[in-house]
């Protein structure tokens, strides 16, 4: 973990004229302690004082990422070119790219070049509990569930995998898994003196949360939600009104059930019925009978089709037993009518070879990706993802469609007499 061999007591001039010098320097001097030889180190107590109390495990993992970082030696104290240098690179950092992902795993694996399904599994369950505690949250976690998502990093029979292999796909599926953390440490230094001077790039991270009349049975526990919140395109996540009254740094985007069809029946009419119209983009999630739950995030207005459709933000996972990306970008085909293709709903690059296909009114179901595996829908249900708005628009012209189809069928009844 970095092998400059900067001495010590030396600040390099790249960190001098770094914007967050001053801020750092003044930090330091805050919270250090005087030594024998007279220089100033940063004790491990101290360090965990400039934090909250919550999540001490990250922050002594952080405090020896900040030793290393500057060091080519093993040292136990955080003189200042480490504190500076850490936390200078740390504060630059941008929201959901892959430096961040490196950076963290870097640090929550303390500096291993190859990892464990067990190292993978601690850093997954260590960034879930950051922000389970940010939401007051005491949900019970599941190590089970972490360690089956680890082990998807992992090729067939091997034990271990590269830091880098793993920031990669980290990064693929999860490009924002490590804004909680990142932005939790940030609102720990916005406490420090000093910080008003600079520019601590907050982040409004974002929890989803469904519609609280949504029945107990649902497709999407917990965890595949929260993974889900820091996988899918930012477009899906749209802040409540309640969370943006009260300016909180953890927003709640709350998606506003269309179709379920344990309540509405499964077939094509009934999800049309229930989908179509609605102007913004929608989360479909499917349970299977094989126990593969499915979501489709879909960033355009549902219509029948004869092509793929699907603009840049939609995207196909598979969420559980493992998480993965399975497709994107003009994938979608909906098809009652076209002779020729096939009738369902088609999801998939290739209509010839489709990762997933819906068929018999959506109640069976056959996984290109799994070798063509048939089984059975158990459930489905959709999501808009745009806000009251979007909903009552879609109910408006729904009554439109129902008044125009009365007076269509009076128009009928009168000219038959």
């Amino acid at each position: 973990m970095g092998n400059n061999s900067t001495s010590q007591s030396t600040i390099p001039d790249s960190l001098k004229i770094s914007p967050y010098f001053k801020f750092l320097s003044k930090f330091f001097q805050d919270i250090s302690t005087v030594i024998k030889d007279g220089s100033r180190i940063v004790t491990i107590s101290k360090f965990k004082e400039a934090f909250a109390d919550d999540n001490v495990s990250i922050v002594e993992l952080l405090y020896k990422y900040f030793i290393v970082i500057a060091t080519d030696h093993v040292c136990h104290e955080m003189q200042k070119v480490s504190f500076i240098s850490g936390f200078n690179k740390l504060l630059k950092l941008e929201y959901g790219s892959q430096d961040m992902a490196a950076f963290y795993i870097e640090v929550f694996s303390d500096g291993k070049v190859e990892l464990t399904v067990k190292d993978i599994t601690a850093i997954l369950c260590s960034v879930h509990s950051v922000q389970l505690k940010q939401e007051r949250n005491h949900l019970p976690e599941s190590d089970t569930h972490f360690e089956v998502l680890a082990k998807s990093l992992f090729c067939k029979g091997a034990d271990l995998v590269n830091r880098n292999e793993c920031v990669n796909q980290v990064f693929q599926l999860w490009p924002r898994l490590f804004n909680h953390v990142h932005s939790w440490i940030l609102r720990s230094l916005s406490k420090q003196e000093g910080s008003n001077d600079i520019v601590l790039h907050k982040h409004d991270c974002t929890r989803i949360q469904l519609q609280s009349s949504s029945d107990s049975h649902g497709i999407l526990d917990p965890i595949a939600l929260w993974l889900l919140s820091v996988s899918i395109p930012a477009l899906y996540l749209k802040s409540s009104r309640e969370s943006e009254k009260k300016h909180e740094e953890y927003f709640t985007s709350e998606l506003r059930k269309l179709y379920d069809s344990n309540e509405h029946g499964l077939s094509h009419n009934r999800f049309k019925h229930h989908c179509f119209s609605y102007r913004g983009p929608t989360l479909m999630a499917i349970l299977l009978g094989n126990d593969v739950t499915l979501v489709l995030a879909i960033d355009v207005e549902w219509r029948e089709s004869t092509k793929c459709f699907g603009d840049t933000a939609t995207r196909l996972y598979q969420v559980s037993p493992q998480f993965k990306l399975l497709s994107e970008k003009n994938i979608v085909l909906f098809n009652e009518r076209t002779r020729g293709l096939p009738v369902g709903l088609i999801l998939g690059n290739n209509l010839s070879k489709p990762q997933v296909s819906l068929l018999d009114g959506l109640t069976s179901a056959k996984l290109g990706y799994l070798g063509g595996e048939e089984t059975s829908v158990q459930k489905m249900q959709v999501w808009g993802c745009a806000g009251v708005k979007a909903e009552t628009a879609q109910k408006q012209q729904q009554n439109w469609e129902k008044r125009q189809a009365e007076q269509l069928q009076k128009v009928v009844e009168h000219e038959s007499r």
